[in-house]
């Protein structure tokens, strides 16, 4: 959950002192990786023990593509296609540039040797830049909770821009 909550807050961070076109589309960018390629195979684990059924942990690297770039590169072209023609362009580079900063966020943390694998399916080697713990986001969330909220006040502006209904 905190890693979520920091995601968010460093989306916010970078949309703050910027005319703020598209905020929810690039906080929504953030979250998504870890929504997509974490949530349903932890729910499909519990499922599976509470129903008695043997599954291996293969099937859960579906989902793992969605935490890469080619997967998150199809995502938002995809979940663009979802919006007003006029919106598309803006929502899906929003969606993406959120999901590549999720994953630049992600490579500076330490997962125990195992990094990812950005180029894959042409490349499989893996990489990360061990800089903090994946458990650090705990600590690190609360101040950067903090400090987010000031910046979007201080940035004269308050509250984000109310989404536009057609």
């Amino acid at each position: 959950m905190a890693d979520l909550v920091t995601h968010a807050c460093l989306a916010l961070l970078i949309k703050a002192p910027t005319q703020r076109k598209h905020v929810a589309s690039f906080v929504a960018g953030t979250l998504l990786p870890d929504l997509l390629a974490r949530l349903p195979p932890m729910a499909l684990q519990r499922v599976a023990q509470a129903l008695d059924w043997p599954i291996g942990p293969g099937w859960s690297l579906f989902f793992a593509p969605f935490h890469l770039p080619a997967g998150m590169l199809l995502l938002s072209l995809l979940l663009a296609q979802l919006f007003a023609r006029g919106q598309r362009r803006g929502v899906g580079l929003n969606l993406l540039m959120g999901m590549l900063l999720h994953i630049g966020v992600d490579l500076l943390q330490d997962h125990g040797g195992f990094g990812y694998m950005l180029l894959f399916p042409v490349w499989d080697r893996s990489f990360e830049l061990p800089i903090m713990g994946s458990e650090a986001t705990v600590w690190v969330a609360p101040a950067l909770g903090v400090t987010t909220a000031w910046a979007w006040r201080r940035s004269g502006r308050g509250q984000p821009p109310p989404v536009a209904h057609r």
